[in-house]
């Protein structure tokens, strides 16, 4: 393998404690191994208020969200393995989440980093042979192996992998030995 690149939100980053935040229950409101994101008795009743509630908390909201337990283990992983790597994802239709997840990667990792962070929600024009996108949502890993890259599923409550969700690192070092 020659290039990896890591999704931001799951792997990275604690979305779901930023949801929590804005939502007080979402968390125990997921399903193991359903990925989406409304949940009625949460107070989200569809996709469209979902993302107006977080686009209405601004790029704080992003900015603030905070690192998963494992993220310096992740890095110095993927570091040993490759210089080739970054940090690829997918940003909401509002402003503020390219503002918020620029200045996440400044606080939270810093400035040299900047340059490694690619926001789109077409993770699949990365695709090719030689690189690997570790995501925790499914669909994106589908559809960037369909294109011709290598994927490896994170594990996160919202799919498949939830049973490996405490332990994330073990699971990947299986893999990327």
């Amino acid at each position: 393998m020659q290039r990896i690149l890591l999704d931001m939100d799951g792997p990275l980053v604690d979305f779901d404690a930023g949801c929590e935040r804005l939502w007080p229950g979402y968390t125990a409101q997921r399903e193991p191994g359903v990925w989406k994101g409304y949940y009625p008795r949460a107070g989200i009743h569809d996709q469209t208020s979902f993302w107006k509630d977080i686009n209405k908390s601004g790029s704080e909201w992003w900015a603030n969200l905070p690192q998963q337990p494992w993220m310096q283990e992740l890095f110095r992983l993927v570091n040993k393995l490759t210089t080739d790597w970054y940090i690829l994802s997918s940003p909401s239709s509002d402003d503020s989440s390219y503002i918020g997840k620029r200045e996440w990667i400044r606080r939270n990792l810093n400035e040299f980093y900047l340059d490694k962070l690619i926001l789109t929600p077409h993770k699949s024009l990365f695709a090719a042979k030689g690189a690997l996108l570790i995501d925790d949502r499914e669909e994106t890993t589908a559809k960037f192996q369909a294109a011709g890259g290598e994927a490896i599923v994170f594990p996160h409550i919202g799919n498949s992998l939830h049973h490996e969700r405490h332990d994330p690192m073990t699971y990947l070092r299986t893999l990327l030995h």
